[in-house]
């Protein structure tokens, strides 16, 4: 009997929290077992032992390249150095020169990291994971919804603000996404909310099925983030007919 090949997928946090990366990334590893592979998923350090095939998540390119025999793929959903303004350092430029082939979200995305690299790029799209309304809002449908987790980048505090200052009639803003990821600007997405409780909502951590309904109940999505290399939740919106 031929040996089960082994693949190892590197990423910080392990996909233990909820995120668009991470959904993509947990995509990557079920398709692999389901074509008869076994797929580890480890921290960054820990790509050890025998693999037939090593996936380098693009959180964990600040690590440098991966000490391995087995072929790197690495996958793409930012530029590095692009989220902060800059540009990449020395170990992310490593982890993606040790790179066999690239896998990227978005033809903007495979651009920046063709200037990287000379592996190949390809580029493969995230889904919607069951997380829309297919049949669209409801026709009483009067929420802002905003979708995103509780990180500085996704500007929750500002969409919050810009949402107050828009002053929408009859209009309710709910927050959904995961509160636990940065207790500093989960803190302050609190303050916010809490400028006018009754038209502001923190939802928190919601299931596909939760937040489709969500959508079904909302007439426009609010995002304020500053770097999405495939914004998820705006593909939701639209596949919702927001």
């Amino acid at each position: 009997m031929d040996p089960v090949p082994r693949a190892v997928l590197v990423v910080p946090g392990a996909l233990r929290r909820l995120s668009g990366g991470n959904r993509y990334d947990r995509e990557v590893i079920d398709s692999l077992e389901r074509s008869g592979w076994r797929g580890d998923v480890v921290e960054p350090g820990a790509a050890s032992g025998l693999t037939d095939l090593v996936i380098l998540d693009s959180l964990a390119y600040r690590h440098g390249r991966v000490e391995t025999e087995a072929p790197v793929l690495a996958l793409a959903h930012q530029v590095p150095g692009e989220v902060g303004g800059g540009s990449a350092s020395d170990p992310q430029r490593a982890a993606l020169a040790s790179a066999a082939a690239v896998v990227t979200v978005s033809e903007w995305l495979a651009a920046g990291i063709r200037a990287l690299t000379a592996a190949p790029v390809r580029v493969i799209p995230p889904g919607r994971d069951g997380a829309w309304a297919p049949d669209g809002p409801d026709q009483d449908a009067d929420v802002v919804l905003c979708v995103g987790n509780a990180v500085p980048g996704k500007g929750l505090p500002k969409a919050i603000d810009a949402f107050l200052a828009a002053d929408i009639a009859d209009g309710r803003l709910v927050l959904a996404g995961d509160m636990t990821w940065d207790r500093q600007e989960a803190d302050r997405i609190r303050a916010a909310a809490e400028r006018d409780p009754d038209r502001v909502e923190v939802a928190g951590r919601l299931s596909s099925q939760e937040l489709s309904a969500r959508y079904r109940r909302s007439r426009l999505l609010l995002t304020a983030s500053v770097y999405e290399g495939w914004p998820i939740a705006v593909a939701e919106a639209m596949a919702s007919a927001l």
